[in-house]
């Protein structure tokens, strides 16, 4: 049983799909997020294909050509995707169960199927948390999405997340009319096909929870795999609405264009958002034009300092700028939250005649305040900001010896080397 019936039905979560800003973004650079919305995508197509393979004939062995596709994408996404990873255990299980209950197989053949991709997935898991480890500042700069502090603010931060899901990746300037549609579209998409529906927001079951357990982190660009499934449910919402009407078609196609265009003006990201967000976030990645400045006033004895968020755009562009290796530095920050003065500082930042801060302003070097701000307090008892200026977004400061006028408690930093490409 298909899900629409339509194909004006279908414009409203292709329009959503192509206008939401970060998705837009993102498809438009070599990313990993563009790849997990692939995966994730095509992992629903044939697990609708394989549920939808003998429906019709309760008790009969699935004998479909998708039994091979379908164990192969379960055992080889995971090692291309962080997002097919965390979804494939509850599409998987959720598809056996179909056919547990079905009787086209029996427990002991489904468990024999799924034994490989299961082994897959949990040595990808291990191969992912290892790498993970290997970058410490992962934790601190996901920090918000990676499940609340404490068991009380569960409420707090589960309404936090899933609002950022609503306004950033499904595009809807009413967060709560967003989520509504989406509930509303599955609540209408399992009406029409118990069997396939839930395909639909498993992916955001499973991330959810993976980001309340603090194992992966629920929001931003990592959560963009469960946009298509989402976005599919509020089409399904506008396809329902329209087949109640009767069965006269020129009165669905109105309900439905007329359901179709309330649905949008709320969830539709305008072209003028689009070009606001695209500004934002193309010009938040804009190193080169800073790091160009830096490189035409340095000095032999000037050093770079950056936050480590900022160290791969130093990588990249500071050897061709000419920028010496050994005189860039990035600042980490320390599990000690406790503010405090007199930060202890390297002798080499400690002594430098002056020091060039870098920082990209949507870059943050730990929750609670902006980098150029993180970055710069913990050097104030010793040097002062002579020059500070936004270049396409990030910020340039000029700092020279001489306590500044004004200083105060700061978190404390750690710092070390940029350190050439591949280094942690």
């Amino acid at each position: 049983m298909r899900l629409t019936r339509s194909h004006w039905a279908a414009t409203v979560p292709v329009v959503m799909f192509a206008t939401v800003s970060e998705l837009v973004f993102y498809s438009a650079q070599t990313k990993p997020y563009t790849t997990d919305t692939l995966l994730v995508t095509a992992l629903l197509l044939v697990a609708v294909v394989h549920i939808q393979t003998g429906k019709a004939e309760t008790g009969k062995r699935h004998t479909g050509k998708g039994d091979l596709v379908w164990y192969a994408c379960l055992a080889v996404f995971p090692w291309f995707s962080h997002g097919a990873m965390l979804s494939i255990p509850l599409l998987a299980c959720w598809v056996a169960v179909v056919h547990w209950r079905r009787r086209q197989r029996s427990l002991a053949q489904l468990s024999v199927r799924l034994a490989f991709p299961a082994a897959s997935v949990l040595a990808a898991a291990l191969w992912s948390r290892h790498l993970t480890n290997q970058v410490p500042d992962f934790a601190t700069y996901w920090d918000r999405f990676l499940g609340p502090e404490t068991p009380s603010d569960w409420w707090h931060w589960t309404t936090f997340a899933f609002q950022h899901l609503a306004h950033h990746e499904l595009g809807a300037r009413l967060w709560w009319a967003g989520l509504a549609l989406a509930v509303a579209g599955a609540v209408a998409a399992f009406q029409r096909s118990k069997a396939t529906a839930p395909l639909l927001v498993l992916p955001t079951i499973t991330a959810y929870v993976a980001g309340l357990l603090g194992v992966y982190p629920f929001g931003h660009r990592l959560i963009s795999f469960c946009v298509p499934g989402l976005v599919i449910c509020v089409g399904v919402l506008v396809d329902e609405t329209a087949a109640r009407v009767g069965r006269n078609a020129f009165a669905r196609a109105a309900a439905g264009v007329l359901t179709a265009a309330l649905i949008l003006t709320t969830v539709w990201t305008t072209p003028t958002r689009l070009h606001h967000d695209l500004t934002y976030l193309y010009g938040g990645d804009d190193y080169r034009s800073a790091l160009t400045f830096v490189a035409s006033k340095w000095n032999d004895s000037d050093l770079l300092l950056v936050g480590n968020g900022d160290r791969a755009a130093v990588r990249v562009y500071g050897p061709r700028l000419g920028l010496p290796a050994h005189r860039t530095w990035r600042a980490i920050p320390t599990t000690d939250k406790t503010p405090r003065h007199n930060c202890p500082l390297p002798t080499t930042i400690a002594h430098a005649p002056k020091i060039w801060l870098i920082t990209g302003d949507v870059v943050t070097i730990y929750t609670g305040t902006t980098s150029r701000t993180a970055l710069a307090a913990p050097l104030l008892q010793q040097f002062h900001v002579a020059y500070a200026h936004d270049k396409g977004r990030v910020t340039v400061q000029t700092l020279i010896p001489g306590a500044a006028p004004k200083s105060w408690e700061t978190r404390c930093l750690t710092y070390k080397p940029v350190g050439p490409p591949g280094t942690p």
